[in-house]
C-alpha cells in the first residue's frame, strides 16, 4: 500500500522503542490523502499507520489489527491484566507472519536450493523404512502419525521448519487429549524431520520444526518400584492371584525376576527357552533382540508355568502367557495389570523394582542395560549366545543372580 507521509513524521519514524503512551501520543494527519507509517524497529514486516481517524497495526500484505484512538485504552485490559496494545500488536503479527511465510512455501514444490521440496508423507514413508526400527516400535509410531500428524502429510518440510508456529500450536491442541501424547507426536515429526535432512541438503540442519514447543516436563515415577517393607505383603498377594491364575502371578513373579518389559515378556514363547543354556530369548521386542539368563527362581517359576493345561486342548499353544480367549492376539495375553487392592504394583512396577536392585547392589549400569534389553547395541552384543561369552556375558549372569537373591532376601523380611 502506497502511503504519502507528512513532513512532521520524519523525525518520529525514526523512535527506537514503541510504547502505549507513544502511540497514544501520535497525531492524526490534517489531509485525509496523507498516512504516517512507522515500521517496527524489533519486528521486520510489521509496521504502525496513522490515519485520519485511526491507527493501524499492518503486517504487509495483510491486516493484522486496528486500533482507533477510542479503543486504546479500552484494549489495555483483559482478563483483568494489563496487557500493553503494541505486545499484543506484535504477538499476532508474529503468528500471522508464520502463517504468511508457510503458506507461501506451500504454493511452491521447489525448495531454495531448487530441489523439489520433500513433504512430510513422503519424508514419513522414508522414516518408517529405518532398519533400525523393530517392527513393536514401527507400529506404535505409525499409530502416533495417523491421529496427529497425517492432516500434514501434504505439507512440505520446508515450510513445516519456516513456520515453527504451526508445531507449537498443534502441540497445545494435542495436550488436550494428554502431554505425553502431545511430546510423542512432536518427538516424532522431529525425528522424521531430521531423518529427511540427512539426504536433502536444502532442510536447515541447525533447526527442526518443533523448535518453538513447549515441551511438557517428565511426570516423577512415584510409587512405581516395590517398598523393601512391602515385599513380604507383595508376595503373598501374588501366591493369593495363583489361586484363580496361576499364569497371571508367574507372569508378575517373572517380571520382578528377570526386569523384562511386560510387552517383551508377554510375547515370549516356550520354544525361545533353552533349558540347556538356561536363557530365554526375547526376539520380538521394543527394541533389538536380546536374551535373559536365567537364575534357578526364574526357572522354578517356568517349570510351574509349564504345568498348567493348556486352556483349550485341541489348540497347541506355545506362548508362555496364553490368552484365555482363543485367536486373541495371535494367542498371547493382552492384559495384565492388576487392581490395586488385588496386587498393590503390577505391569512395569517389577522391572523398576529390578532395576532399582542392581543400581543399590552397585552394579554396572551398561551390565544392567544389557540385562534387561536397553543396550545390547552399545554393548556390541548382536545376536545370540552373548550370555556365555565373554567377561561381560559372565557379569550379565552373576548380576541376574544377585539380584535375585536379594528378592528372596526381601521377601523373607
Amino acid at each position: 500500500m502506497a502511503a504519502i507521509v507528512d513532513s512532521e513524521s520524519s523525525n518520529e519514524r525514526r523512535a527506537q522503542l514503541w510504547t502505549d503512551d507513544w502511540v497514544s501520543a501520535l497525531k492524526h494527519p490534517k489531509s485525509g490523502k496523507s498516512e504516517r507509517v512507522f515500521n517496527d524497529p524489533t519486528l521486520s514486516g510489521h509496521r504502525l499507520i496513522i490515519k485520519r481517524n485511526k491507527k493501524v497495526f499492518e503486517v504487509r500484505r495483510t491486516l493484522v489489527i486496528r486500533i482507533a484512538d477510542a479503543v486504546l485504552e479500552k484494549a489495555r485490559k483483559e482478563r483483568g491484566e494489563i496487557v500493553s496494545v503494541v505486545e499484543e500488536a506484535r504477538r499476532r503479527a508474529v503468528a500471522l507472519l508464520a502463517t504468511i511465510q508457510s503458506a507461501t512455501a506451500l504454493t511452491s514444490p521447489i525448495a531454495p536450493s531448487g530441489t523439489v521440496a520433500v513433504t512430510l508423507g513422503r519424508a514419513w514413508v522414508s522414516f518408517k523404512e529405518r532398519k533400525d526400527l523393530g517392527p513393536r516400535t514401527r507400529k506404535l509410531y505409525s499409530g502416533v502419525y495417523r491421529r496427529y500428524l497425517e492432516k500434514w502429510a501434504e505439507m512440505t518440510l520446508w515450510s513445516l521448519v519456516m513456520a515453527p508456529l504451526m508445531a507449537h500450536e498443534k502441540h497445545n491442541e494435542i495436550t488436550q487429549h494428554g502431554p505425553a501424547a502431545a511430546d510423542h507426536a512432536m518427538k516424532l515429526l522431529r525425528a522424521i524431520y531430521h531423518h529427511a535432512a540427512r539426504f536433502d541438503v536444502s532442510l536447515p540442519r541447525d533447526r527442526n520444526p518443533c523448535g518453538a514447543v513447549e515441551w511438557h516436563r517428565d511426570r516423577k515415577r512415584e510409587g512405581r518400584v516395590i517398598p523393601a517393607n512391602m515385599m513380604p505383603h507383595w508376595k503373598s498377594q501374588v501366591e493369593a492371584i495363583s489361586i484363580r491364575s496361576p499364569i497371571h502371578a508367574g507372569f508378575h513373579m517373572l517380571c520382578l525376576r528377570l526386569g523384562a518389559r511386560p510387552g517383551d515378556l508377554v510375547r515370549a514363547r516356550w520354544r525361545n527357552i533353552d533349558w540347556e543354556r538356561k536363557v530365554m530369548a526375547m526376539p520380538d521386542t521394543k527394541g533389538k533382540p536380546y536374551e535373559i539368563p536365567l537364575t534357578p527362581q526364574s526357572l522354578k517359576e517356568l517349570r510351574k508355568l509349564r504345568a498348567i493345561p493348556a486352556p483349550n486342548k485341541d489348540l497347541t499353544v506355545d506362548f508362555i502367557f496364553p490368552s484365555p480367549r482363543i485367536g486373541q492376539n495371535d494367542g498371547h495375553m493382552v492384559s495384565w495389570l492388576e487392581p490395586k487392592a488385588v496386587l498393590s504394583h503390577s505391569g512395569n512396577c517389577g522391572r523398576h523394582t529390578h532395576h532399582t536392585m542392581g543400581v543399590a547392589l552397585e552394579i554396572n549400569e551398561l551390565i544392567l542395560d544389557v540385562l534387561e534389553g536397553r543396550s545390547i547395541m552399545k554393548a556390541g552384543l548382536p545376536g545370540r549366545n552373548y550370555v556365555d561369552q565373554g567377561e561381560l556375558g559372565r557379569n550379565i549372569r552373576r548380576a541376574q543372580e544377585r539380584i535375585n537373591r536379594e528378592i528372596d532376601r526381601m521377601f523373607r523380611g
